[in-house]
């Protein structure tokens, strides 16, 4: 799984949601094949 679109404000809330309890951050997520709101187009 990846992330897009993230800042530096972003990280804190990925450690603690991610790495620590495993929920991964569904707003950053990358989605797949080119279809999801963070890939960039063009």
């Amino acid at each position: 799984m990846w992330y897009a679109g993230v800042r530096v404000a972003d990280v804190g809330e990925i450690v603690a949601e991610h790495l620590v309890n495993g929920r991964p951050v569904e707003r950053l997520l990358l989605r797949g094949h080119g279809r999801g709101p963070n890939v960039k187009r063009g």
